[in-house]
């Protein structure tokens, strides 16, 4: 199977859909199952949702790797299209069956959806993802840390709980440090900043 996260540019998805079709050709069918989740994926960035539904009717879904991530791109469409109620099926379905595969990484990324999608369940996905992050082996499913530190500080801001949210901030900054990418590390800090402003007019 292909490294599907070394093939992403998030920044350039229409560069990465080109990236993925060159692979199909030489793959085997679960691997090209695979891989059309992914150009989905290209097309739900760009807001290209018919397409992005195209793409994922050529999954073939008896793969489980596949049928996770049809799951959840699918789960994407409806959101990204305005329309998370219809997508948090598809995020639940997919952190289910990643679950009964042992793919935490899958699994993780589902949950992270769910606290986007599912606004009043919001803290609680965040908490079970941070809880499966936290005693987890593979650096890749480490990574979530960040994300949903971060997801729950703005979630708490909102609330205007600014004290909560400041303390999952400088949890996020810690795990943004400890993978040392610059981006991340200054999203961290600004929301640091912006915790501390609203604590500091909060008392003013």
């Amino acid at each position: 199977m292909i490294d599907i996260e070394s093939l992403w540019d998030f920044s350039e998805p229409e560069e990465t859909e080109v990236v993925f079709r060159s692979h199909l050709a030489e793959s085997d069918d679960e691997t090209c199952a695979v891989l059309w989740t992914q150009i989905a994926r290209t097309y739900s960035l760009r807001g290209m949702f018919d397409e992005a539904r195209d793409a994922l009717n050529k999954v073939e879904r008896s793969f489980p790797e596949a049928r996770v991530r049809y799951e959840l791109e699918l789960g994407r469409v409806f959101n990204s299209s305005g329309y998370p109620q219809q997508a948090q099926p598809h995020f639940l379905s997919a952190r289910e069956l990643a679950r009964e595969s042992q793919m935490e990484n899958l699994q993780l990324d589902a949950i992270h959806m769910l606290a986007i999608a599912d606004v009043q369940g919001a803290i609680g996905w965040a908490e079970e993802g941070i809880a499966i992050a936290v005693n987890a082996q593979d650096e890749k499913c480490r990574r979530w840390l960040g994300p949903f530190y971060n997801n729950l500080g703005w979630t708490y801001y909102d609330l205007g709980n600014f004290e909560r949210a400041l303390e999952f901030f400088e949890l996020g900054l810690k795990e943004r440090e400890r993978q040392g990418i610059s981006r991340p590390i200054e999203i961290a800090k600004e929301a640091i900043a912006e915790a501390k402003k609203a604590l500091a007019n909060e008392g003013s």
